[in-house]
């Protein structure tokens, strides 16, 4: 017997033996190569794949709150005369949100302040830009009216906005139908004839979206009467996103 045909035998046997200890291990993980994990059932083996699907959720509600931009003004010869007119007309503006803020100014945020010289003039200009944060968005038009009449203040928006009470519940509610979505959209995939579980959850992130909002933008000389302009707040929506692992498999 020559030794090419000894050769030839012995890569035949090898060929056998590994096909057998593959068809072998295919029927033991029950046809999952690679994603599948085996876990026990009683007396009987569960084969398990595993998918992971993005989903999002969305809840929308009308905003209890509201947010007016301010920018005001002063202007003088000097850096400290446009300053103290900034801050006198300041103090006017103070006085004048107060009511529609409880009194609490610390609802009132400073976002932005600068002094420059104004450009091609012996004119100083102090600026502050101001966020102020409304309780009740029933307010807004009265606020915004009273506002509008004060010299040097300007407003360049008015924005609805959810109350922290309003966002956390719901987030709750916009979870709960992105895990829905998320379990409706693996229920598809796989078919009725498998169970699934959830396996592990993960919160991506939540997004609130305002869906409608005014803008307003008035000065005055102080003369003139208030203005009282209409502000519709609209609804905001808050928008969730996650990531579940769906395991499921038969029963063998």
């Amino acid at each position: 017997m020559d030794d090419d045909f000894i050769l030839y035998i012995i890569v035949l046997v090898a060929v056998i033996i590994f096909s057998a200890l593959i068809a072998f291990s295919f029927e033991s993980t029950g046809n999952n190569l690679g994603s599948g994990s085996g876990t026990k059932a009683g007396n009987s083996t569960t084969a398990l794949s595993q998918l992971t699907i993005t989903a999002s959720g969305s809840v929308s509600n009308a905003s209890t709150q509201s947010l007016l931009y301010v920018s005001i003004n002063g202007t003088g010869p000097t850096t400290q005369a446009a300053t103290q007119n900034l801050s006198s007309t300041l103090n006017r503006f103070n006085s004048t949100i107060a009511p529609f803020i409880n009194g609490n100014l610390s609802k009132i945020t400073t976002s932005n302040y600068n002094t420059y010289k104004v450009f091609n003039s012996t004119i100083f200009q102090a600026q502050e830009s101001l966020m102020v944060s409304l309780p009740n968005i029933a307010n807004t038009s009265a606020a915004i009216g009273a506002v509008s009449n004060i010299p040097n203040v300007y407003i360049s928006e008015a924005a609805p906005e959810l109350s922290n009470a309003q966002i956390k519940g719901m987030r709750i509610q916009a979870l709960q139908l992105a895990l829905a979505n998320a379990t409706s959209q693996a229920d598809a995939l796989i078919g009725p004839n498998d169970t699934i579980y959830a396996t592990n959850i993960s919160v991506n992130n939540y997004v609130v979206y305002p869906f409608a909002y005014a803008t307003a933008q008035a000065s005055g000389p102080g003369t003139s009467p208030a203005i009282t302009p209409k502000f519709y707040g609209g609804t905001n929506q808050v928008t969730e996103s996650v990531s579940v692992v769906f395991s499921w498999g038969k029963k063998q």
